[in-house]
């Protein structure tokens, strides 16, 4: 056993010095990012009332509309915080089945409504195995990103090796910094190239990520030489 005071004793408290500055990021950062949608929904509320006397149907009906896009901004925020920790309440259920890869993924550049093309390459037949809805969101957040925060031309490769799918989702881009791919993962994080580029709450990677562990597989990022990155996601096959 160490004695009191040595190096485990040490590590522990680094440990829980560590978590409580990461509850207390969280915290600030979670209640900052919900309170701006829900102060719209305050606002949008107070505007309804007063559209009721005397009724104003344009009025009431524009604001039906924006109240209901401001909720679903903060149920999407709050599903993706609990799934991007991991709590398993949040995580999709039912028994893993085939979902084509290639269609999923370009019925999710689509729902995206990007302008530019996505090339798909690869074994466009792959099947991999996931909870029901789950690859839907995994490639709707992985794509998102890349369009975000990343340049064209964007693709997907798709390949099989033995039981396992390999996807590669890459974009063009600015070169990252070593910072960035590090602290990808961690809950808020938001490069400063991403903070001036596109608005987001940082929290899609770690999404997609949770979203492929839950299946048995994996996703980790790889920096293209030159600039922009390489998601790669492994899938468990059916």
């Amino acid at each position: 056993m160490g004695e009191p005071g040595g190096d485990g004793e040490r590590d522990v408290a680094d440990a829980l010095a560590a978590l409580d500055k990461a509850r207390g990021r969280f915290i600030a950062v979670a209640g900052h990012e919900l309170r701006t949608p829900v102060t719209t929904i305050r606002g949008l509320a107070e505007e309804l009332v007063r559209a009721v006397d005397p009724p104003d149907p344009e009025a009431l009906a524009e604001l039906a509309d924006a109240l209901l896009r401001s909720a679903r901004r903060v149920e999407v925020l709050l599903d993706d915080l609990l799934l991007a920790t991991e709590i398993t309440t949040a995580l999709p259920v039912g028994d893993p089945e085939a979902v084509e890869v290639a269609a999923t993924a370009r019925a999710a550049w689509d729902a995206l409504g990007a302008e530019e093309e996505l090339v798909v390459t690869g074994d466009a037949s792959a099947v991999a195995a996931a909870r029901p809805g789950a690859l839907d969101v995994l490639l709707e957040r992985v794509l998102d990103n890349a369009r975000r925060y990343g340049a064209p031309p964007f693709a997907l490769h798709v390949s099989r090796a033995d039981d396992r799918v390999h996807l590669t989702i890459s974009s063009g881009g600015a070169e990252l910094e070593p910072t960035d791919v590090e602290l990808a993962f961690e809950l808020f994080y938001r490069g400063e190239a991403a903070v001036t580029s596109a608005p987001g709450f940082g929290l899609g990677l770690p999404v997609a990520r949770a979203l492929a562990r839950q299946d048995g597989g994996e996703l980790r990022l790889e920096p293209r030489p030159g600039g922009g990155l390489d998601v790669h996601v492994e899938l468990p096959v059916p």
